[in-house]
């Protein structure tokens, strides 16, 4: 009896340590660290929005994805605004940002796509992936998504050191975003 009891004791603290070290990345959510979050991230701070320049709005939520060993992470800043501001606002930054029109494909064999869709929907959100010439659309870029119905808008920001081919994840842009973002959770 003893000795199964030690075994299990070993065995947990095993499975507790592989949990650890496959986590890998922290989720952060504080909204005062946003330049350090930003910073964190080459390019990243061309294309976030400064807290100073979102006016009107009813609440935000930041959600920071960061490996400290891959140096790699997603920004994820969510707007809520009321109903009769949240139109003024959206015009504002669609007429602020200018966004892709084709797919981008893989420069190696070609045969997936580092960005397979420009404009999608995942739940109630409209995404649309930004033209950006800082942006190499294999190690990082950026996207604006909105939602009418919750009257959010979206600041999604993603670099990865190591490259990534969207078109290698499940179900696309929308396995991307739903795999690395917090869109789970509104800002209500």
């Amino acid at each position: 009896m003893k000795k199964k009891k030690i075994l299990l004791a070993i065995f947990s603290l095993v499975a507790l340590c592989s949990c650890s070290f496959l986590e890998g990345a922290n989720l952060y959510k504080d909204l005062d660290n946003y330049e350090l979050y930003k910073s964190k991230l080459p390019n990243a701070k061309e294309f976030m929005p400064e807290l100073d320049t979102l006016t009107n709005y009813d609440n935000i939520n930041l959600y920071f994805w960061y490996d400290d060993y891959l140096e790699s992470g997603n920004l994820n800043l969510k707007v809520l605004y009321s109903e009769e501001q949240y139109e003024e606002e959206k015009i504002k930054v669609l007429d602020t940002y200018q966004f892709l029109n084709t797919p981008i494909k893989g420069s190696s064999v070609g045969k997936f796509y580092n960005v397979p869709e420009v404009k999608f929907d995942y739940r109630e959100y409209y995404f649309q992936v930004v033209d950006n010439q800082k942006f190499d659309y294999y190690h990082c870029f950026g996207m604006i998504a909105y939602s009418d119905s919750l009257k959010e808008i979206c600041y999604l920001y993603h670099y990865y050191t190591d490259g990534l081919t969207i078109g290698t994840f499940e179900g696309g842009m929308q396995g991307f975003v739903k795999s690395l973002y917090r869109f789970d959770k509104t800002c209500k």
